[in-house]
């Protein structure tokens, strides 16, 4: 279990400065294994490829599900990612209900960037919809203790 951890490490750390270097295709080629095994910070740079479009097609819907499934995880840049994705309807529909609570999420995960998306977010929404927004929020961080517990940005 070690020995895959220093591995798993090695490879995300090859993936973060192939990246870095605009070396898209190796980025692509380091996450992919990373975020199949649930390697929540490959997921969401996965997420950032597909959305850009960089060394790989771009692709809205799956980088929207990468960027789920590091939500899942705590990842608070993916859950802001996801709150402009249901915003603007990219890669999903737009649902302000969802983009807000996405950005709450992030924010009571320390994303101090979130918390201008919640006052941008909220213009135009109902009481009654921000209401409902933050109490998906809390359901969601009640029903994902760990995801909560293990807040981690890029």
């Amino acid at each position: 279990m070690l020995l895959f951890s220093a591995n798993a490490r090695a490879d995300f750390e090859g993936g973060l400065v192939a990246y870095q270097e605009n070396d898209f295709k190796k980025a692509l080629e380091e996450f992919t294994p990373l975020a199949k095994n649930g390697h929540a910070m490959a997921q969401f740079y996965l997420g950032l490829l597909y959305g850009f479009g960089e060394g790989v097609e771009k692709d809205l819907v799956t980088a929207v599900r990468w960027w789920r499934l590091a939500a899942e995880q705590g990842n608070t840049a993916a859950q802001s990612n996801l709150g402009f994705m249901y915003k603007y309807g990219n890669g999903v529909s737009p649902d302000p209900v969802q983009a807000y609570m996405w950005s709450k999420v992030a924010s009571m995960g320390g994303a101090a960037f979130a918390d201008e998306n919640l006052i941008t977010f909220a213009e135009g929404m109902t009481s009654d919809a921000i209401a409902r927004a933050e109490r998906l929020a809390m359901d969601w961080l009640d029903a994902h203790p760990a995801a909560a517990g293990s807040r981690e940005t890029p």
